[in-house]
Formats: structure tokens, sequence, C-alpha cells
């Protein structure tokens, strides 16, 4: 799990094994061990804030997350570095990717069976001098979806979307702006609206779970 802001913290958590012998802790403890395997924070990672990250997501075995604030998705290698691995051609000028402002709020990985088969969910895909975070910044239905093969929207319309999942073929997002949660084309087109919801999606044995913000 991830710790946002500055400076960006990944914990790594795993199940306790057991308990450490004490003459002042009951037996009850151990077997509400074996029956429910809590997690626990095992280690902590440190990264540079200006990442801002959002979602992580394990893509072939190996961990990425959005790097927000770089408008990219980031590999999480073991030792802390962070490296680029993806962005979408918007971002793209004459004078190289721009990696040095948050202008698209990337916030979100529906993680497929590599990078290309995945998909990103984000406020924007135009690079102008109001960002996500100002005020004046005009967010009805500029949100988007990016193709990882393509690099390039394959759905519009949306408000604010965040928790792009793939579950059963779909590809699946929250339209946090209108409390929705809706499904996408994976080719280009428009979202469907299924559900008001809220924010925050995953998918379980079949199961929608949907957080809210308040």
């Amino acid at each position: 799990m991830a710790s946002t802001r500055n400076p960006n913290q990944v914990y790594d958590l795993a199940p306790v094994s057991g308990l450490v012998d004490r003459s002042d802790v009951s037996s009850v403890g151990e077997r509400y061990l074996a029956e429910f395997r809590p997690l626990i924070p095992i280690r902590s990672r440190f990264m540079p804030g200006s990442l801002y990250l959002h979602d992580l997501a394990m893509v072939g075995g190996r961990l990425y997350g959005n790097a927000v604030g770089e408008n990219a998705v980031v590999r999480i290698h073991d030792d802390g570095r962070a490296e680029r691995v993806w962005w979408p051609r918007c971002i793209e000028t004459p004078d190289g990717p721009v990696f040095t402002r948050n202008h698209l709020q990337l916030n979100s990985i529906a993680a497929g069976a590599d990078l290309k088969k995945s998909f990103f969910s984000a406020s924007t895909d135009r690079l102008t001098n109001r960002r996500p975070s100002h005020r004046n910044f005009p967010v009805d239905r500029r949100g988007v979806v990016f193709s990882g093969a393509s690099r390039e929207v394959i759905a519009r319309g949306l408000t604010r979307p965040h928790s792009a999942r793939l579950s059963a073929g779909k590809l699946w997002i929250d339209n946090s702006g209108y409390g929705e949660s809706a499904s996408c084309s994976r080719e280009a087109g428009a979202a469907h609206q299924i559900a008001w919801l809220d924010a925050g999606l995953c998918f379980h044995q079949g199961v929608a779970f949907v957080g809210t913000s308040r």
C-alpha cells in the first residue's frame, strides 16, 4: 500500500505467522491468528514526494504505481527506485515528455497481463496552464481512459475518473465526479453508466466493492 504526499511511502505487508511467547498474553491470540492471518507492515520504502503516488498494481508479477506528479506510470523496484515505464502520448512535446508537473491527474491502473494490456484513467488529456490542482481547472466531462498499447484515449466524457479495473473481460471505471461507476469499451468509445455509486472500485470473486469519499 502507498502513503502519498511528501515523501511518498510504500509499505510491504505480510500475514502474521506467530506470536512472541509472552506470559501476559493468552492463547486466544494464537487461535485468532490461525483463523484470520491479519496483515502487518514489515517494511517501508521512502520515495520522492514529487511522484504523488496514487494507485498501485501488480502487473506481470511486478509492482507499478501512478506517478501522478510526473504524468507517468513507474515501476517500483525492490531497492526503492521508481523507474518511469509508461506515459500517454499526449505529454510528448518537441522538447520531450513533460514529467515536471501534474497536468493530467493520471491516477489509476486497470492491470492487465502486461502494461500494453492495461488501461489508465486521467482527468484530462490536454497540457494547459490550468492544472488539476487549480480551482479554475475545468473538470466536467474532460476525463479520459488511456490504452496501454496505443497510449491514446479510448474513452472520453468522464469527470474525475479513477479506479480503472479489469473484471470478467470488461473495463470498469469510477466516474467519481458524478458518483457513478461505468463500464468502458476496451476499444475507442464512450463509457456507459451502470450504477450510481462513488469513489474507489475493486472486484473480488465476481463482486464489485465500491467505496465512498464521505
